[in-house]
């Protein structure tokens, strides 16, 4: 006989689902949780943690809804993490857009600004037509940032109701807090862009940063993952012609332990995202009391300073000395790094999410 969950869980493979279907586990009662997780690679290095789950499936199918139509029907909420399955958003409006009733929408970054970023093409415009009747069927969106709801209400005219969520940090924070800072060798070291993806605008930032080019200053990029060869190439070009031998491209994939080690040695982190990316890593670059540019368009950036977090504006580097560049006092790093910690504490998490769970979603 199979076990009736209240709440399924629609998630794609990632760390952050390894950390959350642990933390359902560890803070709720897993029997009325099941989550199918698509994985395109069987390969993942989670897989086995899923499949060793009671309440968890692994699968490559797109048609996920004919092979779970029961746990779709008995379900009290469906948890749509991320809106990015076309074929299952087809299938419950042409055969049982009822569900949509149940549904709860968690958006992430990319999920909210698809329309800005897609391609003219028929498949995206497709998805996009997908995406508007969908959005408009969903009755509740819950989010961390409520900036990533207020765009997707005026984008989608949506009506749905919202509710404050987070996910739990697959990084240790514990570990990240006892990192002690490392000593200044004199160079101020800037961090540019968290990827090789091409959202992280490396080339316009070069040129914010370009005025500082005879400075004593390192440019690092992780250009490693996320993006093409292509633009990687062309990133580490502008880099090496307006910073020289200042420009250090980090080419070689880190291992977590080596990479918290690097942005620990970081001065400066400017990330030039136009949305909502790479949040995250954001969080531990105030933790370890970094100062951090994002765009002033973005929504997190309403957020931090919704919230009394230290945060600068990569548009406010256009007319910026180097002086007030570098220059953050040492108050403000520990104050952001307590409003952070207290923020993002997994406790209150739990509060959430629990407060999420006993929402009527009609």
């Amino acid at each position: 006989m199979i076990n009736k969950y209240k709440f399924l869980h629609i998630f794609s493979d990632g760390p952050y689902t390894h950390k959350f279907v642990s933390f359902i586990r560890e803070h709720f009662d897993e029997n009325e949780h099941f989550f199918i997780i698509l994985c395109a690679n069987k390969k993942s290095k989670f897989v086995e943690f899923y499949n060793s789950q009671n309440n968890c499936t692994v699968t490559q199918s797109r048609n996920i809804f004919f092979n779970y139509k029961k746990r779709f029907e008995e379900a009290e909420q469906v948890l749509m993490h991320q809106l990015n399955k076309p074929v299952l958003m087809a299938t419950l409006i042409l055969f049982y857009p009822s569900v949509f009733n149940k549904m709860v929408w968690i958006p992430w970054g990319a999920d909210v600004y698809f329309y800005k970023y897609k391609t003219n093409s028929i498949k995206d415009n497709f998805i996009e037509l997908l995406r508007h009747w969908t959005i408009k069927r969903i009755p509740l969106i819950a989010s961390c940032i409520k900036g990533d709801y207020d765009k997707i209400v005026e984008v989608y005219k949506s009506n749905a109701r919202w509710a404050q969520v987070w996910y739990p940090s697959p990084v240790d924070i514990d570990r990240i807090t006892k990192l002690s800072t490392p000593k200044s060798e004199g160079k101020i070291r800037v961090l540019v862009g968290n990827s090789a993806d091409p959202s992280n605008e490396h080339i316009e930032a070069f040129e914010l940063l370009e005025k500082f080019c005879n400075r004593d200053i390192e440019i690092y990029s992780i250009l490693s993952y996320g993006g093409t060869k292509a633009y990687v190439d062309n990133v580490i070009d502008e880099g090496e012609k307006i910073f020289g031998d200042r420009f250090q491209p980090v080419l070689e994939y880190m291992g977590f332990d080596e990479y918290l080690d690097f942005i620990n040695s970081v001065d400066i982190c400017v990330l030039n995202h136009k949305r909502q990316q790479g949040l995250g890593n954001q969080l531990m670059f105030f933790i370890l009391k970094k100062k951090v540019y994002i765009s002033d368009t973005t929504t997190p950036f309403k957020y931090y300073k919704d919230n009394s977090v230290d945060v600068y504006s990569t548009e406010s580097l256009k007319n910026m000395n180097f002086e007030d560049f570098i220059f953050q006092g040492e108050e403000d790093k520990e104050r952001n790094r307590e409003l952070i910690l207290s923020e993002r504490d997994d406790k209150r998490a739990v509060l959430l999410w629990k407060k999420l769970f006993t929402t009527t979603v009609e």
